[in-house]
């Protein structure tokens, strides 16, 4: 093969005559309920396990200072 390659081309006039199907205005709106409802739950999701990690950390925290008073089993 030579220097000259061939590259495929769009024409812009080709692009504008392609149809793209999108759901009804309904359809989307419940669409982003959904979502919405589903991004509220995962955040929750991540503040409650925040909160576990957080409370494992002190209860670390408290066996470990327990176990270096020699408190542990009292």
């Amino acid at each position: 093969m030579g220097a000259e390659q061939w590259y495929p081309s769009v024409k812009s006039s080709n692009i504008a005559e392609i149809q793209i199907p999108l759901p009804s205005l309904s359809e989307q709106k419940k669409i982003v309920e959904l979502l919405d409802n589903i991004e509220q739950q995962v955040e929750s999701l991540k503040k409650e396990y925040q909160s576990q990690l957080d409370n494992l950390e002190e209860l670390k925290k408290s066996v470990l200072d327990k176990a270096f008073r020699w408190e542990l089993g009292e």
